[in-house]
C-alpha cells in the first residue's frame, strides 16, 4: 500500500476504533443506578433473607415503562418464598405448566403510595413436576415491576 493511501486511512482507523475504546465507559454508564429503581420487596415489606435481590432496571421499551426488580430464590427455599409472596401480595400458588413452575402475574397496589406493582414468581425450566422436588431445582425467580406510566 502506498504512503498516500496509508495517510488517508489513518483517521478512518481511529474512528473505527473509537467505539471499542469507549466500550468500558458505556458499560459503566449502564451500571449506574436508575432513580426509583430499588429493592422493592425490602422497601414494601420485611423481605426474608432467602430472597436474594439481583438488581433493578428501567425497561423503556415495555408498555408502562416499568422499573423491574429481579430476585433469586434457592429451590430449597421456594416453598417459604411462595408462602411469603402469597401472604404479602396475594399471589396464586405455584403450578407446574409445560416446562416449569409459575404463578400468573399478580397486580398489587401499595395503599400508602398508590404505586402499582406486577409480581411474578417461577422456576427455571425444569422437568421436575412435583412440589417435593423443589429442592432439586437450582433456582426460582421473582420479578416485580413498578410502572412509571399507567399501563
Amino acid at each position: 500500500m502506498n504512503t498516500l493511501v496509508q495517510l488517508l486511512l489513518r483517521p478512518l482507523r481511529a474512528w473505527l476504533l473509537l467505539p471499542v475504546l469507549l466500550l468500558p465507559l458505556s458499560v459503566q454508564a449502564q451500571a449506574a443506578p436508575t432513580p426509583g429503581c430499588d429493592d422493592f420487596l425490602a422497601a414494601l415489606t420485611n423481605k426474608p433473607d432467602f430472597i436474594e435481590y439481583q438488581g433493578c432496571r428501567l425497561e423503556m421499551r415495555t408498555h408502562g415503562k416499568p422499573l423491574v426488580a429481579r430476585y433469586r430464590v434457592d429451590g430449597a427455599a421456594a416453598a417459604l418464598a411462595e408462602s411469603y409472596l402469597r401472604r404479602q401480595f396475594g399471589i396464586a400458588p405455584l403450578q407446574y405448566q409445560c416446562c416449569g413452575w409459575q404463578t400468573p402475574p399478580q397486580f398489587w397496589r401499595d395503599s400508602r403510595t398508590g404505586d402499582g406493582y406486577m409480581i411474578g414468581f417461577g422456576s427455571e425450566e425444569t422437568l421436575l413436576s412435583s412440589r417435593s422436588q423443589w429442592d432439586q431445582i437450582p433456582s426460582f425467580h421473582v420479578r416485580i415491576e413498578r410502572y412509571t406510566e399507567e399501563p
